[in-house]
């Protein structure tokens, strides 16, 4: 029973150390550029090449700055290549998404604002 419990206690601690909240899991992609009446936005810019570590993004909104081109890790080991998005351009999450990674496969510089509620459970 006690092997069980610290393989549980193990299993839960290496998880939320691959996928955690952007700012805390990756302070050189994303910064946190304001936090007001509730809602919290954070800037990511991914130079070419560059990888996100592992992170977890509540519901909210993705608005793109730049043209972007990326490449999405996820933690089964899938990789959803090629997802174009338009500088302008909004998506919008209702759910939370699992943990992932996003790639810059392209020679220029994506930035992209990510708004969230500032109230997390």
């Amino acid at each position: 029973m006690r092997r069980v419990l610290m393989a549980l206690v193990f299993a839960g601690l290496s998880s939320s150390a691959f996928a955690q909240n952007p700012l805390t899991a990756d302070p050189a992609h994303f910064q946190a550029q304001t936090t007001t009446d509730g809602v919290q936005v954070v800037k990511l810019t991914l130079p070419p090449g560059d990888i996100t570590r592992p992170f977890e993004f509540e519901p909210g909104y993705f608005v793109f700055l730049t043209n972007a081109l990326l490449d999405m890790h996820l933690q089964d080991g899938r990789v959803l290549r090629g997802r174009t998005m338009e500088r302008g351009e909004v998506e919008s999450s209702a759910v939370r998404r699992p943990p992932m990674q996003l790639e810059n496969p392209t020679s220029r510089t994506i930035e992209v604002l990510l708004i969230r509620s500032a109230q997390r459970p």
